[in-house]
């Protein structure tokens, strides 16, 4: 905050004057922003604004008041204007304090939890436009009929840029909401009838209507080797032959398929194990496989057990699940929750547990409970297999949560003591972690008690964590040993029926192996938000059954992007370059923007990494199936920074067609560093054939491929 100590100031006089008697570095610099204006959608700066600021200023210009009086006032410039400035009064910023570590702001940590509805729709909307930015991509680079949909994804982008603000704009967010996900699935469905022609997608309660001969397609948007269970509704069991990988629920006619990533061995032992669950009372169960086994007994979690390391998770006496807060902060109320919130709660327990789901590949339970005026039902579901393809990795406990939500000034928490002791909790955020103190040492510490995070947060101590994923909440905290993760709020302003109605979202409890930095949390908690896309195609003209898992493509014809070499760092973004010639944006399609190679413009491929643990990495960035002429890197809006040297060399690894050429490029990075790089691709590469899939890291081949 500037020495105003205002983002709103009203340029008062006395406001004025704060910029030199509230600045506690006037031995460096005497200059200082006002930041001045109705802000917080209010509006902005206003006339009688900047004509108090004339007049101040011409109180000093004209004699009437000194400096000491008033500062004077500068009106225009910049804020790089001010930085050299004060650079040059500092000696290049060395007179200047120093602070190490985060600016964390006490106030304000309510809102993180509130418009649960919207942050959902946003965080849907963001990960499906990333999908069709990829697949799209690759469609673009494969089929010569295939435009990138650029004007289409542009305004989709912008829809979900706009999804923020109160009340008044609800109806517009929902529509703009519906909006974004047509467009998506739209512009996503035509991209992978280039690059899986024939085939139609499987919704998640879609019945599939297969007879004789079939194939499944399963797609992993994140080029992730991913080991997961995949269901299909449908009513021919036959197809489902008993078998390792495969099976069949008669109850909810439904089967199931173990999906394995190419070069996955389908017989690699300990990555399925049988699931099973059991009863004892309408309160009380237990679901468990040979990895982790989970109890609620009187409808509280009493057990969390790590059946390979016979480790119990939960504290003896301490009991896991959902608990509600009474929510009534002294200011702000949407805004603001108080940390004497904490000392008012009551603990929910399931009024009742049924088995819904008993199969060899899944089990799931489901709990009800009543609290106040709401309601809510909880299904808790295990699967055979790991989302890991580590041999090491656990079962992920999938918890998918509906609530009917009707209180007042209340705060809904999921809650999880664990048997784990460390200083810091790690959270997931934007191209990075945070971290944040377990305890309550001093004032700053207390201070952090609710945490801002994305996908996941972690608690972890040397050779073992939990961590919680979620797929649309944003909400946590670590006091001690608990781990709790924040649902819905219920303030009464300035929004009286803030978050009232129906709400349906996920989270999952992942033990693993390894501290926080030795695990896959990353990688799982992706996985937990972008799932498996199944389509399938009847197929005329089978193949013989020793090619019954062969995929359907050849792999002279795919297009591949992944990296080796440092586990820290990610592809989080591939799309095309904003100014290639070919792109369908309205008026410029077909335009020859920028330096072309004289063969009709530049074709461009961008590539958006990131360094996600705090430390330094050399990765290799290896390119199949393009004819790269140049890699740069460049800055955010695509503006040239630095050359990148070219290597090329033979393919020799699984996923890869052997003896083939890879184009690959060697990156270094520094902690939590984002670096995009940009492919520059000869104007007659590409646009030669069908693409298999989206990649070799991205086709999951279908263990059990359907075969009547």
């Amino acid at each position: 905050m500037t020495p105003v100590n205002s983002y709103n100031a009203q340029c008062d006089i006395d406001e004025i004057r704060r910029g030199q008697t509230g600045n506690k570095n006037l031995e460096v610099t005497k200059q200082a922003f006002i930041l001045f204006g109705n802000g917080d959608g209010g509006g902005g700066p206003t006339p009688p604004m900047l004509e108090k600021l004339r007049r101040a200023r011409a109180l000093v210009q004209c004699g009437e008041a000194t400096s000491t009086d008033i500062p004077l006032v500068k009106m225009g410039g910049s804020f790089d204007r001010f930085f050299e400035s004060v650079k040059k009064e500092t000696m290049n910023g060395t007179k200047l304090p120093n602070w190490h570590g985060e600016l964390y702001f006490e106030l304000h940590r309510g809102d993180v939890p509130l418009v649960a509805l919207v942050k959902r729709g946003n965080r849907k909307g963001e990960l499906l436009l990333r999908e069709v930015e990829y697949a799209a991509t690759v469609a673009s680079l494969r089929e010569p009929q295939y435009s990138y949909p650029k004007k289409e994804l542009d305004e989709a982008w912008e829809e979900l840029l706009l999804c923020h603000g109160i009340r008044l704009i609800y109806d517009d967010v929902w529509a703009k909401h519906r909006k974004v996900m047509e467009i998506g699935a739209k512009l996503l469905e035509t991209a992978y009838q280039i690059l899986h022609p024939g085939t139609l997608p499987v919704a998640d309660d879609d019945y599939v209507p297969i007879y004789d001969r079939a194939q499944l397609v399963v797609v992993d948007p994140l080029r992730i080797a991913r080991r997961e269970l995949v269901s299909i509704k449908c009513g021919n069991k036959d197809v489902f032959k008993a078998g390792k990988d495969t099976t069949y629920n008669d109850k909810t006619a439904t089967g199931y398929l173990l999906s394995t990533p190419r070069g996955f061995d389908r017989g690699t032992p300990g990555n399925t194990c049988d699931v099973a669950t059991t009863q004892n009372d309408p309160k009380s169960c237990r679901v468990s496989n040979a990895r982790i086994k989970l109890e609620i007994k009187d409808g509280r979690i009493v057990s969390l057990f790590d059946v390979r390391l016979k480790r119990e998770l939960i504290p003896e006496g301490q009991t896991g699940g959902f608990i509600i807060y009474e929510d009534q902060p002294a200011n702000w109320d949407a805004w603001d929750v108080d940390v004497y919130h904490l000392e008012k709660f009551t603990r929910l327990r399931f009024d009742e547990i049924a088995i819904v789901e008993q199969g060899l590949a899944r089990v799931c339970v489901e709990g009800q409970t009543r609290f106040g005026s709401s309601r809510m039902t909880v299904k808790i579901t295990l699967d055979s297999a790991t989302y890991s393809a580590r041999d090491e990795g656990r079962s992920p406990l999938r918890f998918d949560v509906k609530v009917d939500w009707r209180e007042r000034h209340k705060f809904l928490k999921f809650e999880l003591p664990l048997d784990i002791h460390s200083d810091f909790a790690t959270y997931h955020t934007q191209f990075g972690i945070v971290r944040r103190p377990t305890h309550r040492n001093t004032s700053w510490d207390a201070a952090k008690f609710e945490v801002c995070g994305h996908q996941f947060a972690d608690l972890s101590e040397y050779g073992y964590g939990v961590a919680i994923l979620n797929e649309s909440k944003y909400g946590y905290a670590t006091a001690g040993n608990v781990m709790t993760l924040s649902l819905l709020r219920a303030p009464t302003m300035p929004d009286a029926d803030a978050d009232q109605g129906e709400h349906a979202f996920a989270f999952a409890i992942y033990p693993h192996v390894g501290n926080f930095e030795e695990s896959d949390v990353f990688e799982v908690a992706e996985m937990f938000n972008s799932p498996l896309r199944v389509r399938w195609k009847k197929v005329l003209d089978p193949k013989p059954a020793a090619d019954k898992y062969q995929d359907p493509q050849k792999k002279s014809d795919l297009i591949s992007f992944s990296l080796e070499g440092a586990r820290n760092v990610a592809l989080e973004t591939i799309k095309r370059g904003e100014d290639d010639f070919d792109l369908t944006d309205g008026d410029n399609a077909g335009n020859h923007v920028g330096d072309g190679d004289g063969l009709g413009g530049k074709r461009t491929v961008i590539l958006r990494l990131y360094e996600r643990l705090g430390g330094h990495a050399s990765v290799r960035l290896n390119v199949f199936g393009l004819n790269i002429t140049k890699a740069s890197v460049v800055d955010i809006l695509e503006r040239h920074v630095a050359d990148l040297d070219l290597e090329k060399r033979l393919s020799n690894v699984l996923g890869e067609t052997l003896g083939q050429e890879v184009t690959y490029v060697d990156l270094k990075f520094r902690g939590f560093e984002i670096k995009t790089v940009k492919l520059e691709l000869s104007c007659n590469d590409g646009k030669k054939g069908r693409s298999e899939s989206i990649g070799s890291e991205d086709w999951v081949r279908v263990d059990g491929a359907l075969e009547a």
